[in-house]
Protein backbone atom coordinates (compact mmCIF):
# COMPACT_ATOMS: atom_id res chain seq x y z
CA UNK A 1 0.00 0.00 0.00
CA UNK A 2 2.82 2.24 0.77
CA UNK A 3 4.02 1.80 -2.76
CA UNK A 4 0.66 2.72 -4.30
CA UNK A 5 0.48 5.94 -2.25
CA UNK A 6 3.89 7.19 -3.40
CA UNK A 7 3.34 6.53 -7.09
CA UNK A 8 0.89 9.41 -7.78
CA UNK A 9 3.27 11.84 -6.06
CA UNK A 10 6.11 10.72 -8.31
CA UNK A 11 3.94 11.14 -11.36
CA UNK A 12 2.92 14.65 -10.27
CA UNK A 13 6.55 15.67 -9.71
CA UNK A 14 7.51 14.32 -13.15
CA UNK A 15 4.60 16.16 -14.76
CA UNK A 16 5.67 19.41 -13.04
CA UNK A 17 9.18 19.10 -14.41
CA UNK A 18 7.87 18.55 -17.94
CA UNK A 19 5.56 21.57 -17.63
CA UNK A 20 8.45 23.87 -16.73
CA UNK A 21 10.52 22.68 -19.66
CA UNK A 22 7.70 22.98 -22.20
CA UNK A 23 8.17 26.76 -22.88
CA UNK A 24 5.64 29.55 -23.28
CA UNK A 25 1.94 29.00 -23.31
CA UNK A 26 -0.45 30.59 -25.77
CA UNK A 27 -1.47 33.36 -23.36
CA UNK A 28 2.13 34.43 -22.69
CA UNK A 29 2.88 34.47 -26.41
CA UNK A 30 -0.19 36.60 -27.21
CA UNK A 31 0.59 39.08 -24.43
CA UNK A 32 4.19 39.44 -25.66
CA UNK A 33 3.09 39.94 -29.27
CA UNK A 34 0.56 42.55 -28.15
CA UNK A 35 3.23 44.48 -26.24
CA UNK A 36 5.60 44.38 -29.22
CA UNK A 37 2.84 45.67 -31.52
CA UNK A 38 1.99 48.48 -29.09
CA UNK A 39 5.60 49.62 -28.73
CA UNK A 40 6.10 49.46 -32.51
CA UNK A 41 2.99 51.59 -33.09
CA UNK A 42 4.47 54.36 -30.95
CA UNK A 43 8.09 54.12 -32.10
CA UNK A 44 7.76 53.93 -35.91
CA UNK A 45 6.20 57.40 -36.48
CA UNK A 46 8.85 59.02 -34.29
CA UNK A 47 11.57 57.11 -36.12
CA UNK A 48 10.25 58.28 -39.50
CA UNK A 49 10.36 61.92 -38.35
CA UNK A 50 13.88 61.42 -37.03
CA UNK A 51 15.04 59.97 -40.35
CA UNK A 52 13.48 62.89 -42.28
CA UNK A 53 15.22 65.45 -40.05
CA UNK A 54 18.54 63.63 -40.51
CA UNK A 55 18.16 63.64 -44.32
CA UNK A 56 17.51 67.39 -44.22
CA UNK A 57 20.46 68.06 -41.89
CA UNK A 58 22.83 65.88 -43.95
CA UNK A 59 21.86 67.63 -47.19
CA UNK A 60 22.32 71.05 -45.57
CA UNK A 61 25.76 70.07 -44.27
CA UNK A 62 26.74 68.76 -47.69
CA UNK A 63 25.75 72.01 -49.41
CA UNK A 64 27.61 74.04 -46.79
CA UNK A 65 30.69 71.92 -47.48
CA UNK A 66 30.26 72.53 -51.23
CA UNK A 67 30.17 76.31 -50.65
CA UNK A 68 33.35 76.12 -48.56
CA UNK A 69 35.04 73.92 -51.17
CA UNK A 70 34.16 76.29 -54.03
CA UNK A 71 35.39 79.33 -52.13
CA UNK A 72 38.67 77.70 -51.05
CA UNK A 73 39.27 76.32 -54.55
CA UNK A 74 38.87 79.83 -56.02
CA UNK A 75 41.48 81.20 -53.62
CA UNK A 76 43.79 78.21 -54.12
CA UNK A 77 43.74 78.24 -57.93
CA UNK A 78 43.46 82.00 -58.43
CA UNK A 79 40.60 81.37 -60.88
CA UNK A 80 36.84 81.88 -60.65
CA UNK A 81 34.98 78.83 -59.33
CA UNK A 82 31.30 78.07 -59.85
CA UNK A 83 28.86 76.13 -57.71
CA UNK A 84 26.24 75.07 -60.24
CA UNK A 85 23.09 73.00 -60.04
CA UNK A 86 23.24 69.84 -62.13
CA UNK A 87 21.10 69.81 -65.25
CA UNK A 88 17.47 68.86 -64.87
CA UNK A 89 16.51 70.93 -61.84
CA UNK A 90 13.05 72.50 -62.02
CA UNK A 91 12.10 76.04 -60.97
CA UNK A 92 12.05 76.15 -57.19
CA UNK A 93 14.15 72.97 -57.07
CA UNK A 94 17.20 74.02 -59.06
CA UNK A 95 19.64 72.13 -56.84
CA UNK A 96 17.36 69.11 -56.35
CA UNK A 97 19.16 67.15 -59.07
CA UNK A 98 22.52 67.67 -57.37
CA UNK A 99 25.24 70.26 -57.82
CA UNK A 100 28.85 70.53 -58.90
CA UNK A 101 31.90 72.65 -58.16
CA UNK A 102 33.65 73.71 -61.39
CA UNK A 103 36.81 75.77 -61.97
CA UNK A 104 35.81 78.45 -64.50
CA UNK A 105 39.18 78.66 -66.28
CA UNK A 106 37.91 80.77 -69.18
CA UNK A 107 35.96 83.16 -66.89
CA UNK A 108 32.75 82.75 -68.90
CA UNK A 109 30.50 82.26 -65.85
CA UNK A 110 29.32 78.88 -67.08
CA UNK A 111 30.78 75.39 -67.09
CA UNK A 112 32.32 74.56 -70.44
CA UNK A 113 33.25 71.09 -71.64
CA UNK A 114 36.96 71.70 -71.09
CA UNK A 115 36.66 73.04 -67.54
CA UNK A 116 37.68 71.07 -64.49
CA UNK A 117 34.93 69.63 -62.33
CA UNK A 118 36.30 69.60 -58.79
CA UNK A 119 33.43 67.60 -57.33
CA UNK A 120 29.91 66.47 -58.16
CA UNK A 121 27.29 66.09 -55.44
CA UNK A 122 24.42 63.60 -55.87
CA UNK A 123 20.74 64.42 -56.22
CA UNK A 124 18.76 65.03 -53.07
CA UNK A 125 16.66 62.22 -51.67
CA UNK A 126 12.94 62.62 -52.30
CA UNK A 127 10.93 64.59 -51.18
CA UNK A 128 13.52 67.31 -50.36
CA UNK A 129 13.41 70.48 -52.47
CA UNK A 130 16.32 72.89 -52.87
CA UNK A 131 16.03 76.08 -54.88
CA UNK A 132 17.34 79.59 -55.08
CA UNK A 133 19.92 81.76 -56.79
CA UNK A 134 22.11 79.87 -59.24
CA UNK A 135 24.95 79.73 -60.06
CA UNK A 136 27.13 80.79 -57.14
CA UNK A 137 30.35 82.24 -58.57
CA UNK A 138 33.41 82.88 -56.40
CA UNK A 139 36.14 85.27 -57.61
CA UNK A 140 39.83 84.39 -57.05
CA UNK A 141 39.70 86.55 -53.90
CA UNK A 142 37.08 84.24 -52.35
CA UNK A 143 34.41 86.93 -52.60
CA UNK A 144 31.31 86.48 -54.73
CA UNK A 145 31.76 87.55 -58.34
CA UNK A 146 28.47 89.44 -58.15
CA UNK A 147 28.30 91.92 -55.27
CA UNK A 148 24.88 90.77 -54.06
CA UNK A 149 23.70 88.34 -51.41
CA UNK A 150 22.58 85.00 -52.86
CA UNK A 151 19.87 82.98 -51.13
CA UNK A 152 19.05 79.28 -51.40
CA UNK A 153 16.39 77.40 -49.43
CA UNK A 154 16.40 73.69 -48.62
CA UNK A 155 12.89 72.47 -47.76
CA UNK A 156 11.63 69.15 -46.42
CA UNK A 157 8.99 68.89 -49.17
CA UNK A 158 6.15 66.62 -48.16
CA UNK A 159 8.14 65.17 -45.24
CA UNK A 160 6.03 66.59 -42.42
CA UNK A 161 8.29 65.08 -39.76
CA UNK A 162 11.36 66.92 -41.06
CA UNK A 163 10.43 70.26 -39.51
CA UNK A 164 11.50 73.63 -40.91
CA UNK A 165 13.89 74.02 -43.81
CA UNK A 166 17.34 75.62 -44.01
CA UNK A 167 18.22 78.95 -45.63
CA UNK A 168 21.71 79.65 -47.01
CA UNK A 169 22.53 83.34 -47.48
CA UNK A 170 25.88 83.78 -49.20
CA UNK A 171 27.16 87.28 -48.50
CA UNK A 172 29.23 89.28 -51.03
CA UNK A 173 32.29 88.48 -48.89
CA UNK A 174 31.79 84.79 -49.79
CA UNK A 175 30.78 83.70 -46.30
CA UNK A 176 27.53 81.79 -45.88
CA UNK A 177 24.98 82.40 -43.14
CA UNK A 178 22.88 79.34 -42.40
CA UNK A 179 19.55 79.68 -40.61
CA UNK A 180 16.25 77.89 -40.18
CA UNK A 181 13.53 78.75 -42.65
CA UNK A 182 10.39 80.14 -41.04
CA UNK A 183 8.32 78.43 -43.71
CA UNK A 184 9.06 76.75 -46.98
CA UNK A 185 7.39 77.74 -50.24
Amino acid sequence: MNRAASTPACRTAARDRRGLAAGFGLIELLVTMGLVALVTAFVLPALAGFAARQRLAASAAEFGAALALARSEAVRTGLPVLLLPEAGGAAGNEYGGGWQVVVDADGSGSAGASETVVRRFPALPAPLRFGGDAPVSFAPSGFLSRGVTLTMTLCPGTDAGAGAGTVFSVQPTGLADVSRAGSCP
